[in-house]
């Protein structure tokens, strides 16, 4: 899939300003690639608006399974649609890397859509339901630290991002209108009330895997279908 013209547009001009700083082409880097600054800010927000009032709590359970569903419809868009390169890999553009991506799996996986845009866009969201002063705060937070230096180091084009937030809140509405989902979030809600002792653990490994993206899942599967390539 190659990149639209919006997209070289806008990849073309940021990419006007790697190797200014080189300081600032590696600060980015690091809030690329720091998962602390990413889902462990976010996630850490998350616990204080369930601590905070227990009228939210709900809410914070349906935005976690959309959370999951948002994830898996990326992934598998993913690997259906013609594949698309990163930018600092494409040969449609000419890209001035400015700080070297090592990661293999930035090649092998096509860059439309975005599962970090999908998965902060349900997070943000769902904070932004619960308390709309805090939610600014978050989505403001998301879009500059977590998605910008994503467009700026050449990790994904425009439209990957925005695809990516459109499939997330569109599993948010989705999520929020079934009466089934908030069914099971109301059971989930219950069982942390009566069985604390098991939820939170659960809960700590569910959060855990929201900050990780999924990454050491993913290699766990990755090592069941080809135990040999690690």
């Amino acid at each position: 899939m190659p990149p639209f013209y919006i997209d070289k547009l806008i990849t073309l001009f940021l990419n006007r300003f790697a190797h200014l700083s080189p300081y600032f082409d590696h600060f980015v880097y690091m809030l690329a690639e720091n998962k602390l600054l990413k889902g462990g800010v976010v996630l850490a927000v998350f616990y204080l608006l369930w601590f905070q009032q227990k009228d939210y709590r709900k809410r914070l359970i349906i935005t976690f399974m959309a959370s999951f569903v948002a994830e898996v419809a990326t992934i598998i868009l993913s690997l259906t649609l013609p594949f698309r390169a990163r930018p600092y890999t494409d040969t449609d553009i000419v890209f001035n890397e400015p700080v070297q991506v090592d990661h293999w799996w930035n090649n092998a996986i096509s860059s439309f859509p975005s599962d970090h845009a999908t998965m902060f866009t349900v997070l943000g969201v769902g904070v932004l339901l619960c308390d709309r002063k805090i939610g600014t705060y978050v989505i403001s937070y998301i879009l500059i630290f977590i998605l910008a230096p994503r467009l700026y180091l050449g990790l994904h084009y425009f439209t990957d991002l925005v695809s990516g937030a459109l499939i997330g809140m569109i599993m948010v509405w989705i999520s929020f209108q079934l009466r089934h989902v908030k069914k099971v979030a109301a059971f989930i809600e219950q069982f942390a009330d009566q069985k604390p002792q098991y939820f939170y653990p659960l809960m700590f490994l569910i959060t855990y895997q929201l900050v990780d993206l999924f990454t050491e899942s993913r290699e766990i599967l990755g090592f069941i279908r080809h135990p040999f390539k690690y």
